[in-house]
């Protein structure tokens, strides 16, 4: 999905070189291009560790400009919100 500025891009992944750290959970992941700097980010990371991937993570929605991630996150069941400016994830609600 690309944000409506054109300036990001979510995706998901299986792939564990896409961003320096422990991404070795071995299952589907998100992420976040960033078209200016070509920087990608893994968005479903543990809280307060942004290289530590998180359980099997999926279905990323982007604000129009690119601030906000939703996705989904299998092990919780839940929604959870991404926010660019702090690297923060909030628990939003269940999956329905």
């Amino acid at each position: 999905m690309i944000s409506a500025d054109g300036g990001y891009v979510v995706f998901t992944s299986t792939a564990n070189d896409l961003v320096t750290g422990t991404d070795t959970n071995g299952t589907t992941d998100v992420f976040r291009y960033e078209r200016a700097t070509g920087t990608v980010t893994l968005v479903s990371h543990v809280d307060g560790d942004p290289t530590t991937a998180r359980g099997r993570s999926g279905s990323p929605v982007i604000s129009a400009d690119g601030a906000y991630v939703a996705f989904s996150e299998g092990i919780l069941r839940a929604i959870l919100l991404y926010a660019r400016a702090t690297g923060t994830i909030t628990n939003i609600g269940p999956v329905a």
